[in-house]
């Protein structure tokens, strides 16, 4: 839908940055009470891919609890912008799939991927439910700097210790992945945000 709001040339206010268990409720409820935001951009969850074996459950309360959490307690009508991953897609195929689209099924291929996956269909329940303003961003692997892993930084370091010899992965399933700077994921969720607060687009 479409709604004009007052001020809606008013520019994005400072975002700020709470530290806390998103996993647990009373911590939730604090930053809310503390914040009482308009948006919440939520970036929070593992991104570790393999399961840990240690403590296989932990992922779910890192990814899925938290995203329940934070959008069972938003502030109604709070717009919750949620950082999915393209990898919900299932694994890329050399030769067989160059790109994705968001239509495309989803068939995850690792526990993070459904946690991922489940934590959209949260959001998407808690804005059917007409208690928040909630959209999924499917985001690519990640470059840029301040990168700690991921594909592009491991095959960097690799060059760097050998340079006679440079070992790749091959046509594995999952080799073949989008790739997105994070300067440009910074500057589309300001522009989403912006769009989405202040002209009432979503």
């Amino acid at each position: 839908g479409r709604r004009r709001r007052k001020n809606s040339k008013r520019r994005l206010a400072s975002i700020k940055e709470n530290y806390g268990d998103l996993s647990n409720e009373y911590d939730v409820k604090c930053l809310y009470l503390r914040e009482e935001p308009n948006v919440i951009i939520h970036l929070a969850g593992n991104p570790l891919v393999r399961l840990n074996e240690e403590n296989p459950t932990k992922i779910l309360d890192d990814n899925i609890k938290s995203t329940q959490l934070l959008c069972h307690h938003a502030p109604k009508d709070a717009l919750v912008v949620f950082a999915s991953t393209a990898v919900v897609y299932g694994d890329y195929k050399a030769g067989t799939k160059v790109a994705c689209c968001e239509y495309d099924r989803c068939e995850p291929t690792s526990v993070y991927a459904a946690t991922k996956l489940c934590s959209e269909n949260i959001v998407n329940t808690y804005t059917a439910m007409g208690r928040i303003r909630g959209v999924n961003l499917r985001i690519g692997a990640i470059v840029g700097s301040g990168a700690t892993h991921g594909v592009t930084y491991d095959l960097v370091n690799k060059l760097k210790s050998n340079t006679e010899q440079l070992e790749l992965l091959g046509a594995k399933p999952g080799s073949c992945k989008p790739y997105l700077h994070v300067d440009d994921l910074v500057k589309a969720i300001e522009l989403f945000i912006e769009k989405n607060v202040y002209t009432g687009t979503y």
